[in-house]
């Protein structure tokens, strides 16, 4: 008999933070569920770790694979998984206590593909922050899409319950060598296919945003900018909610640029089609700003403005793209 509910844990090198998240997962008021843990070939004690827990409680299952990244360890433990409906949480994390109960009782309630919910940021020494992720056009899956599109909501897989069929239904699968945004495509790419949708007002997942130093979406890098490409040009290609995606495309630009990922003939050949849109709201921000004098030909002046802007912002405190 399967689960009601399989949880995905894609785990790498995570000894020093994986406990947490596992005990919160094993003290759900849920019984009925299965906790697929991916080793994705860890050099420190998390794979034992894994196997420790995997000892004490038959739910927690554990599958050790050669290093490939969080995609593909995302989407083998999707192709294991048992459960009626699967979501997926980070070994940096940690959930409430009846996180699983509640999504998936409003999934059976509403008969609901995806439920969704909102989530706490926690950045350490006590703050904690209450993410609300309602659309603000509705509850919809076209509402769902075009907000996390628009970066207004969080594209995770973490606060998604999925009915599992869902993903064989409609072809989804995570992309593979991409391991930044990998959740975010996976998720509009459900949500593109008008499924159907519910949506609970309340946090249940704690996002941590200040233990895993070494964590993907942390760094910066041209890894990473490209991953975002990647994801935002299939958005881009096969014509999905333009006016929406315009943000994701701002983003893109504006963090190539700021951390310099990208030349200069680049950048002003990446999404020519958003330059005007951008030139009319350069005043929103500093970078916008810098960003918009470099497409129309000032590199030297912008260049310079920019390190002066990092300079300033060192001494701050203050960090300009997020």
């Amino acid at each position: 008999m399967k689960a009601k509910v399989s949880v995905i844990v894609a785990v790498y090198n995570a000894e020093k933070y994986l406990e947490r998240c596992l005990e919160s997962l094993q003290s759900q008021t849920m019984e009925d569920f299965e906790v697929v843990l991916v080793d994705d070939g860890s050099t420190d004690k998390s794979g034992e770790m894994c196997e420790r827990y995997a000892e004490k409680d038959s739910r927690f299952k554990v599958i050790h694979k050669e290093n490939g990244g969080v995609s593909s360890a995302r989407q083998m433990g999707l192709e294991r998984a048992t459960g009626e409906y699967v979501i997926h949480a980070d070994p940096d994390d940690y959930v409430a206590l009846r996180m699983l109960e509640t999504l998936y009782n409003r999934a059976k309630e509403t008969e609901a593909d995806l439920v969704y919910c909102d989530y706490f940021e926690d950045w350490g020494g006590g703050k904690i922050e209450y993410k609300g992720q309602k659309a603000e056009e509705g509850t919809t899956s076209k509402d769902l899409l075009r907000a996390i599109l628009g970066q207004k909501r969080h594209g995770a897989c973490w606060n998604k319950l999925v009915r599992r069929e869902v993903f064989e239904e409609k072809g989804v699968q995570f992309p593979k060598d991409v391991n930044v945004w990998e959740d975010l495509f996976v998720s509009c790419s459900l949500l593109m296919n008008n499924i159907k949708v519910a949506y609970v007002p309340e946090a249940f997942y704690y996002y941590d945003r200040h233990t895993n130093e070494n964590s993907l979406v942390r760094k910066v890098s041209r890894e990473t900018y490209m991953a975002q490409r990647y994801v935002t040009d299939y958005f881009n290609k096969i014509g999905r909610e333009e006016d929406a995606l315009y943000y994701t495309k701002k983003l893109v630009i504006e963090r190539a640029f700021y951390y310099e990922l990208a030349s200069t003939e680049e950048l002003r050949g990446l999404y020519p089609e958003i330059h005007e849109q951008l030139f009319a709201e350069e005043k929103k921000s500093s970078t916008a700003k810098l960003v918009c004098m470099l497409l129309k030909g000032h590199k030297l002046t912008s260049v310079l403005l920019l390190k002066a802007m990092k300079l300033w912002g060192k001494i701050k405190g203050r960090y300009f793209v997020g």
